[in-house]
């Protein structure tokens, strides 16, 4: 049920990605993607596969995700300089994880 709420980040970093191709830019996204897939590899395998077994995977990949969003997030900033809205991105966060937990409620109960 936490592959729920990753699904918040997966579709941010699937946005972000396309700003980083729009501006025929991929070296950037290719350093974040690789750093953030070592670090998946290992907090999953050597910090909570060992505590949680399969879910702790899932749980690796959505912590993961959230990291890379943040990277993402940052790199538009540092390199290009976007402006990121804190006030009405935390709104739309809030209701974007306030919705996958009430569907991850839903699993749950059916």
């Amino acid at each position: 049920m936490i592959f729920v709420i990753g699904l918040f980040f997966f579709s941010l970093n699937h946005i972000l990605l396309n700003l980083y191709y729009a501006l025929h830019e991929t070296r950037i996204p290719l350093i974040i993607s690789c750093t953030v897939l070592v670090a998946d590899l290992l907090l999953s395998y050597f910090v909570l596969m060992p505590l949680f077994g399969a879910t702790g995977i899932a749980l690796a990949t959505v912590i993961v995700s959230a990291l890379q969003t943040a990277l993402f997030a940052y790199g538009l900033y540092y390199f290009f300089g976007f402006t990121f809205y804190g006030t009405a991105f935390a709104q739309f966060a809030a209701k974007s994880l306030l919705q996958c937990a009430l569907v991850s409620g839903l699993f749950l109960i059916l």
